[in-house]
């Protein structure tokens, strides 16, 4: 008989280990460790090196050419190209010929005229000065006619329109009999030091051996693009 309760305890605590075994590894195989915050890797762009970044700079300022340095009075050539005088960049797009004519630019003052045409550098040119004693639109159309007229032509000043962030007033000078036409846009531009910009662009008309419309898309073009300073 005691040999028989011995049997029975033995069994019954081998059965309660088999059990308890079992538990633990089914426990064991559910859980699931979180992931935490100290087990993600950040993916960090890598930064650019820096032959990279030079070479975005240097594309960023192709066809850049700067006065006294890289341009100089009597150079001429083809667009797209910039022109920076200090005193204003003035854009020359692609389908353009240019002459720079004259600068004279101490910082940001003085004058500086570029002329231009298709197929030519005649038909027209852009002049931005800081040298006319004006303060509006209306002194910068009057001031156009009395640089132009000397009081023997036939002068007109037209309506007003908008290339960038300057208005333009349209101004014609002609012969009496109608022929040597010139066509200008001419703005007024207030700055803050009161050395205040007049800008004029002319362009052939009528019977001029080289002329051009001064509503060409390709003068938009360069107004639309013209930087003062």
């Amino acid at each position: 008989m005691r040999n028989r309760y011995f049997t029975l305890i033995i069994i019954v605590v081998l059965i309660f280990s088999l059990t308890a075994c079992g538990t633990k590894k089914e426990v064991e195989k559910v859980e699931n460790p979180v992931q935490t915050s100290k087990d993600v890797v950040a993916e960090v762009e890598p930064e650019k090196p820096a032959e990279e970044i030079e070479k975005v700079e240097e594309e960023s300022d192709e066809g850049l050419l700067v006065v006294g340095e890289t341009i100089n009075k009597g150079d001429s050539g083809s667009g797209p190209v910039k022109i920076d005088s200090g005193l204003t960049q003035i854009f020359i797009p692609e389908g353009l010929d240019y002459n720079l004519y004259m600068s004279f630019v101490d910082g940001n003052t003085g004058s500086i005229r570029v002329d231009f045409g298709i197929g030519n550098r005649g038909a027209g040119h852009i002049e931005v000065t800081t040298t006319r004693m004006i303060k509006s639109l209306d002194d910068a159309a009057n001031e156009c006619i009395r640089m132009n007229d000397f009081g023997t032509l036939k002068s007109e000043i037209g309506d007003e329109v908008i290339y960038g962030d300057l208005t333009y007033k349209y101004v014609t000078i002609k012969e009496t009999d109608e022929t040597n036409v010139k066509n200008y846009l001419v703005a007024y531009y207030k700055r803050s030091d009161d050395k205040d910009i007049y800008v004029e662009l002319r362009t052939n008309g009528g019977d001029s051996y080289n002329k051009m419309d001064i509503d060409d898309p390709l003068v938009g073009e360069l107004l639309k693009a013209l930087v003062l300073k």
